[in-house]
């Protein structure tokens, strides 16, 4: 099951944070859709990818809070959109990634690697 990524954010309410700042766009539809889908999926053993603000409806699912000026917090990216660059620097590489040594998707990658 994919959870992508949204230009709005889950509101604060669902994991105990301050009101959101004027200009944050917000979809309660789909906090009201995907909070509970992502916990009936996990339990039910659907595997789950989450992307963007798939990953901040799956922390604030089981629990976790979220920092909502991510890119003004020191130590993190900044993963905001910016519509004045070019669609290849939008959507190209953006950082590394690196995969959990034996996980699943390190294991399907090397095999694809060993292939070619």
């Amino acid at each position: 099951l994919l959870f992508t990524g949204s230009y709005s954010n889950v509101e604060p309410h669902h994991y105990g944070g301050d009101a959101s700042a004027p200009d944050t766009l917000h979809d309660p539809a789909r906090d009201a859709t995907a909070l509970p889908l992502i916990r009936a999926a996990i339990d039910g053993g659907v595997p789950v990818l989450a992307i963007c603000r798939g990953m901040q409806e799956l922390n604030v699912a089981y629990g976790g809070t979220l920092h909502q000026r991510l890119h003004a917090t020191n130590g993190f990216d900044d993963h905001r959109e910016r519509p004045a660059d070019s669609l290849e620097r939008q959507y190209g590489p953006a950082h590394v990634v690196q995969l959990a040594p034996g996980g699943l998707l390190q294991r399907v990658a090397r095999g694809a690697h060993e292939a070619t």
